[in-house]
């Protein structure tokens, strides 16, 4: 009778062990969900016949259709807003920023132009953009954008702690290019009016600690606005090298 037992307790425990087995199987195979394309509300942003509508999704999509049905003050938040205080672009004549970079990803901007009635995206890449400014000051008027490419400190959230790069449009959205490497931090620049140029402050994270801090190597970059494209090193390798090993005696 303890051997019937004994034998039933174990065709039991193999009998659950498989029936775990599948049901975690299952569980595996059930594809996870999409994020939801969040197309947030129309902006002007000083051009009469031009709407922008920012591109992205929530960090969160678990509660996502939650939030969707509750028409919470959180989805509401989604897009851009004009910063009015810290900018992060001090020369231009009016910026915008993500109004909840903990919350949400703006991955693209769609330019709505009214008149012809047509749409376009900024970018084809897969970017994450965090602000941008308009600029009138140029001989060709500017936006520059503040852009991530990489996830650099691992915390799941394309922020300011990331690697930022820099990028232009013109005013309609076209002509995106990239000026500074997303191997730095931009961190601010100088315009230079004679010579139409840039002056661009970078930081490098030198000790590999996914940290920026003050503590980082810095950089400068220069580039005219009359040829933009990715901005050139004004110091060279052998003379930071020349210089760091000076800082060692």
């Amino acid at each position: 009778m303890k051997k019937i037992k004994t034998s039933i307790y174990f065709a039991l425990l193999i009998t659950g062990f498989f029936v775990t087995a599948c049901e975690n199987r299952k569980l595996e195979e059930i594809p996870r969900g999409k994020p939801s394309l969040i197309i947030g509300d129309q902006f002007n942003y000083g051009i009469d016949s031009i709407l922008l509508f920012p591109i992205g999704c929530s960090y969160k999509p678990e509660i996502s259709g939650e939030i969707e049905k509750a028409n919470s003050s959180k989805l509401r938040s989604f897009g851009f807003k004009e910063n009015n205080s810290n900018f992060y672009d001090m020369n231009a004549q009016k910026e915008f920023v993500n109004r909840n970079q903990q919350d949400f990803d703006i991955r693209n901007i769609l330019f709505h132009d009214l008149d012809q009635n047509t749409s376009f995206p900024l970018t084809e890449d897969s970017l994450h953009i965090l602000s941008f400014g308009v600029h009138y000051e140029f001989e060709r008027n500017l936006i520059f954008y503040r852009v991530v490419k990489k996830d650099y400190n691992l915390d799941q959230i394309y922020n300011d702690e990331d690697a930022v790069a820099l990028f232009t449009s013109d005013l309609y959205g076209k002509n995106f290019t990239q000026i500074t490497p997303f191997s730095e931090k931009f961190v601010s620049y100088m315009y230079y009016e004679k010579s139409n140029s840039l002056m661009l402050k970078t930081i490098i994270d030198n000790n590999q600690d996914k940290i920026y801090s003050n503590t980082d190597e810095t950089n400068f970059r220069s580039i005219t606005l009359d040829s933009l494209g990715l901005a050139q090193n004004i110091f060279t390798d052998e003379l930071k090298d020349k210089l760091r090993k000076q800082m060692e005696n």
